[in-house]
């Protein structure tokens, strides 16, 4: 039984909480390459023994292409090194208040070793695309956002809310997968479909695998609503709306579902 109430110490991150939680709920772990996390079901149940010690690699790109160092921290119990620059002991200066690069070349020197084999591991799938599934019967309705466009150029990209609210226009496609032949619904929108706000366009378009789609939108509408048939495989979805000022930009929000 696991109580609740009490701190772990131990560095953890992310990439842990897929495997604890596959742990907790006593799954297997499906075939592929292994996770990057681990289980932290014993720390929580109190019973880890020794554990051992762990280097940890963050990033925040929000670029289309990784860059090196950007953005990133490496992480150990004592140590930080941020962007690959800056060196920080955690324990004593968990403000990060103080750069120990200098004064400490050989820890400096480990961490980027470190980092360096962790880059060159990611480097073959840096160009390949992370698919969004739709068709599963385990996710009935799949929901697009525009933060998960590919988009020719960042400047195109509604990366936050604000974005969203003030209209940017932009455009890109999504990465699908199409898990399951059938008829599918498409619905495309300006708003989450909770807010059912004007879809502020007067044509709407779609395009999916072999199936290119257009249609006029009344002035009142929400969505803009498309039956196709689509055959499984991974492909590329986008949308264009066409607003009263003859300007265009991607539907923010998409809805499918399978129907058949």
């Amino acid at each position: 039984r696991i109580g609740g109430g009490r701190d772990v110490e131990q560095l953890a991150a992310h990439v842990d909480v897929q495997p604890t939680l596959a742990d907790l709920c006593g799954l297997k772990r499906p075939a592929g390459p292994p996770p990057d996390g681990k289980s932290l079901a014993p720390l929580l149940r109190g019973d880890a023994g020794v554990w051992p010690e762990r280097t940890l690699f963050v990033h925040s790109q929000r670029i289309p292409y990784p860059e090196k160092w950007r953005k990133s921290a490496v992480m150990t119990e004592q140590w930080r090194l941020v962007r690959g620059e800056e060196l920080f002991d955690i324990q004593a200066d968990p403000g990060q208040k103080n750069d120990l690069a200098a004064d400490q070349p050989a820890v400096l020197s480990r961490l980027r070793q470190s980092y360096d084999a962790w880059w060159k591991s990611l480097m073959p799938v840096f160009d390949d695309f992370v698919y969004i599934g739709i068709g599963s019967d385990a996710e009935p309705v799949t929901r697009l956002v525009a933060h998960d466009w590919h988009p020719p150029s960042q400047a195109e990209s509604p990366w936050n809310q604000s974005h969203v609210r003030n209209g940017h226009v932009g455009n890109g496609f999504w990465a699908i997968e199409v898990t399951r032949a059938g008829k599918y619904e498409i619905e495309l929108r300006r708003w989450p479909n909770h807010v059912d706000d004007s879809l502020e366009a007067t044509q709407a378009r779609l395009n999916i695998a072999d199936v290119d789609v257009s249609k006029s939108v009344a002035p009142d509408a929400t969505k803009a609503t498309f039956t196709v048939d689509l055959r499984p495989g991974k492909t590329r979805l986008q949308t264009w709306l066409t607003m009263p000022n003859g300007k265009t930009r991607g539907a923010y929000f998409v809805y499918i579902r399978r129907v058949e």
